[in-house]
C-alpha cells in the first residue's frame, strides 16, 4: 500500500515535488521517489509500504521500455493487484521478462500488451497514473468499488491528482475554496458523497473509471465497471443449496486472493457475520494460526469484545483485544481527526484507527468484513424500508398515531426492553430509528425514503446550521436516482455506489494508513458481487438484513449461539462520552465566539444545540459529533 501523487503541468520545482510528496509520507513509510519528465510536463511521486517485493525492485515510480523501442511505460501505483502471479504467468509466454517479483512491474507489462483495458483483467484494489512516452498520454485508474482514493484538480492548464486532498494545498497555485454543496451534504449524510469534495474543482475520479488526458490537455472520462450492470443480467435458477455451494466456493477464492502478500496479516474481528467468516474460512485454509484483534468498551450496550473472544477460541486464532477507554479515546482526537482530508463523520472511524494502530504492532496487513452489509443486504433499513413500501396505508397511520400518542421516549424504552428480552432485534440507537420511522411514514417515494433513513440532519434541517449569508442546500434527493425495480436492489445499488466507497473505504483506508497498516476488503469482490446480482430475489432476500447466506456458511465453523450475535456496528459510547468525559474539552466546538470567526455557521443555533444536550434535554448525539469530526 502507497501514496501517489503527480500531474501534468506547465512547470514545476523541485521544492513544490517534495512538498507534495511529504503531504502523503504516512502512507508509505518505507520509502519514497520523484520522477519528473521537464519536456513533457508530467510529474509523478510515490511514498512506499511494501507488502510484495521487499526489494529496492518493486521501488515506484516504475518504468520499463517497451518492447522494440526506446520509449517508455511509467507508473506510480498504489494497492495490490491479487491475481498479479496468473498475469504475469500469461506475459511471460507472450516474452516479456520481468526483472521483479513485484506486481507493479506485471501493471507495467500488462498495458504494454493489452493497453489499457488489462485493468479489467485485474483483481484487487488499485489508484494508478500511467504515462505512455510514445503516445503522450496520461491515465488515472481507479479500482471497482473504490477501496483506494484518488483524486484530481484542474488548475488552469495544470491538472494534478493524488491519494490525499493535502497534497494540492502544497502547489502554489492551488485555491482552496469550500464546497458549500459538497458541505451541506456531508450534514446530511456524515459523508461527501463523490464525484465532490470538500474544496471546490477537485474531485474524486469515481470508482471502475478511468480519466485519460492526451497531449493536449483534453480529458476524456471511461467507465470500464459498472455495479448495476451485474444487475441487468437475468436472475439465475440455481437452487438454495446451489447458491450457498457456488458463494462459498466465491468466498474461498477471493479471501485466499487477499491473503497474497510476503509480511504478516491478522484480520479485524468483530461479533459480526462478515468479520467471522473472514476468519473462519481463512484459519481454515492454514495450519498457522491467523492474528484477529478485536476491541472493548466498559458499556456494556456497546461491547462485542466477549463475543469476540468465544468466537476466536472457537476458530482457534491467535487473538488479541485491546481495551477502549473514553480517555484513551480523547487522547486519541487530535491524531485521529488528521488522518482525514476533508470532513468525516462516521463514529466507528475513531475505533477503527486505534484497532489498526494496535494491530500494526503486530502485522502489516490487516483484512475487514467491509462490504458483507452491501453485498449480501445486512443493513435493517432495506427491510424497513421493504416493509414500509408494501404496508397498506392503514396500517402506516396506525403505526404513526401509535408513535405520535406515547412519544418516541417511551416507545424506545419499550423496544430496548423487549430487545433484552429477544423478542425483538436488539438494536442500537433506537430512539433516532424511530425518529427516522416517523419521519419516513409522511413520505412516500422510496427515493426519499432511503435518503431520509442514510440521513443524520435532514435537507429541510441543513440551512438552519448556516450563517444566514451563507447559500447552502442540500440536494440528497439527485444522488439516489431509480434505476431498478426491485426497491431491495435499488437500495444495494444506491449503497455500493455512494455509502461504501465514499464512507465504508474512507474510514477504513484513511485508519490503517496514517500508522502504516494496509487494509483489505475480501468480501469487495467483482466475481462475488457479480453472481450475488443475478441470485433469485426470494433467496437472496430471505429474511431481508439477516444475511442469511453468510450465516448458513457460518454455521459450518461455529456454533449456533456464536452465529446469532447481534452485531452492534462498532460503534462507539458517544452519548456517555459527550455526556461526562469529553464535556469539558468539546466546548470550544461549540462556541459561539469561535463559530462566528469562522463566517460559516450559524453560532446561535449550534451553540444552543450543545447547551441543550448539557442541560440534560436529548439531541443526537451523532449530529454534534459531525462538528466536532
Amino acid at each position: 500500500m502507497c501514496g501517489i501523487v503527480g500531474g501534468k503541468v506547465q512547470q514545476i520545482q523541485q521544492k513544490t515535488m517534495e512538498a507534495m510528496l511529504a503531504c502523503i509520507a504516512h502512507r508509505g513509510p518505507d520509502g519514497q521517489g520523484i520522477w519528473y519528465e521537464k519536456e513533457a510536463g508530467i510529474f509523478f511521486g510515490h511514498t512506499r509500504l511494501s507488502v510484495i517485493d521487499l526489494s529496492s525492485l518493486g521501488d515506484q515510480p516504475m518504468a520499463r521500455k517497451k518492447k522494440g523501442s526506446t520509449a517508455r511505460v511509467r507508473v506510480t501505483y498504489n494497492g495490490e493487484i491479487y491475481n498479479y502471479k496468473e498475469m504475469q504467468a500469461e506475459l511471460e509466454k507472450a516474452g516479456y521478462v520481468f526483472s521483479s517479483t513485484s506486481d507493479t512491474e506485471v501493471l507495467l507489462y500488462a498495458y504494454m500488451h493489452w493497453g489499457i483495458s488489462f485493468v479489467e483483467k485485474c483483481i484487487g484494489m488499485f489508484a494508478f497514473a500511467l504515462y505512455d512516452e510514445e503516445t503522450g498520454a496520461l491515465f488515472l485508474v481507479r479500482d471497482r468499488f473504490g477501496v483506494k482514493p484518488l483524486y484530481y484538480t484542474m488548475i488552469d492548464d495544470d491538472i494534478l491528482f493524488a491519494s490525499d486532498l493535502r497534497t494540492f494545498a502544497a502547489y502554489p497555485t492551488y485555491k482552496k475554496c469550500i464546497d458549500r454543496e459538497a458541505l451541506s451534504q456531508y450534514f446530511q449524510f456524515g459523508y461527501i458523497p463523490g464525484p465532490r469534495t470538500i474544496f471546490q474543482n477537485t474531485h474524486k475520479l469515481p470508482p471502475g473509471h478511468i480519466l485519460e488526458i492526451d497531449t493536449d490537455g483534453n480529458r476524456k472520462m471511461t467507465q470500464y465497471w459498472s455495479a448495476q450492470a451485474a444487475f441487468d443480467k437475468p436472475h439465475t435458477e440455481d437452487s438454495e443449496r446451489e447458491v450457498l455451494m457456488k458463494v462459498e466456493k466465491l468466498i474461498e477464492k477471493s479471501f485466499s486472493y487477499r491473503m497474497v502478500a510476503d509480511v504478516p496479516v491478522g484480520i479485524f474481528l468483530s461479533s459480526g457475520v462478515d468479520s467471522s467468516l473472514v476468519a473462519a474460512l481463512l484459519q481454515k485454509q492454514r495450519k498457522e494460526k491467523i492474528k484477529t484483534f478485536t476491541i472493548g468498551f466498559d458499556v456494556g450496550e456497546y461491547d462485542e469484545s466477549a463475543a469476540a473472544r468465544k468466537i476466536a477460541a472457537a476458530l482457534g486464532t491467535d487473538h488479541h483485544e485491546l481495551r477502549l477507554s473514553p480517555e484513551k479515546a480523547r487522547k486519541a482526537m487530535k491524531q485521529y481527526v488528521q488522518t482525514f482530508s476533508e470532513p468525516f463523520g462516521d463514529t466507528s472511524g475513531l475505533p477503527t484507527y486505534l484497532l489498526a494502530e494496535f494491530a500494526r504492532s503486530h502485522v502489516t496487513v490487516a483484512l475487514s468484513g467491509d462490504g458483507g452489509d452491501e453485498l449480501f443486504a445486512g443493513y435493517t433499513k432495506y427491510s424497513a424500508l421493504q416493509t414500509l413500501s408494501h404496508m397498506a396505508e392503514w396500517k402506516q397511520r396506525v403505526l404513526k398515531r401509535v408513535i405520535h400518542s406515547m412519544g418516541i421516549p417511551i416507545v424506545s424504552r419499550v423496544v430496548t426492553f423487549l430487545g433484552k428480552l429477544h423478542i425483538v432485534p436488539q438494536y442500537s440507537n433506537v430512539r433516532e430509528k424511530l425518529n427516522k420511522l416517523q419521519e419516513t411514514l409522511c413520505l412516500t417515494d422510496d427515493a426519499e425514503r432511503f435518503a431520509r433513513a442514510s440521513s443524520y440532519w435532514q435537507k429541510e434541517e441543513v440551512p438552519l446550521l448556516f450563517a444566514s449569508d451563507t447559500q447552502t442546500t442540500a440536494k440528497a434527493d439527485a444522488l439516489f436516482v431509480v434505476t431498478q425495480t426491485d426497491l431491495r436492489e435499488q437500495m444495494q445499488l444506491w449503497d455500493v455506489e455512494q455509502y461504501l466507497p465514499d464512507d465504508i473505504l474512507v474510514k477504513t483506508d484513511r485508519t490503517t494508513m496514517a500508522v502504516g497498516l494496509e487494509g483489505r476488503e475480501p468480501f469487495l469482490d467483482a466475481a462475488l458481487w457479480s453472481y450475488m446480482a443475478t441470485v433469485s430475489p426470494e433467496i437472496k432476500y430471505k429474511k431481508l438484513g439477516d444475511k442469511t447466506i453468510l450465516k448458513q456458511l457460518l454455521r459450518k465453523y461455529l456454533p449456533e449461539s456464536l452465529v446469532g450475535n447481534q452485531k452492534k456496528g462498532f460503534r462507539i459510547p458517544l452519548y456517555e462520552w459527550l455526556q461526562s468525559d469529553w464535556s469539558e474539552e468539546l466546548e470550544r466546538y461549540f462556541d459561539k465566539d469561535m463559530l462566528a470567526k469562522q463566517g460559516i455557521f450559524n453560532p446561535e443555533y449550534i451553540n444552543s444545540l450543545w447547551r441543550r444536550f448539557q442541560d440534560g434535554n436529548y439531541v443526537n448525539p451523532d449530529k454534534l459529533w459531525l462538528f466536532i469530526a
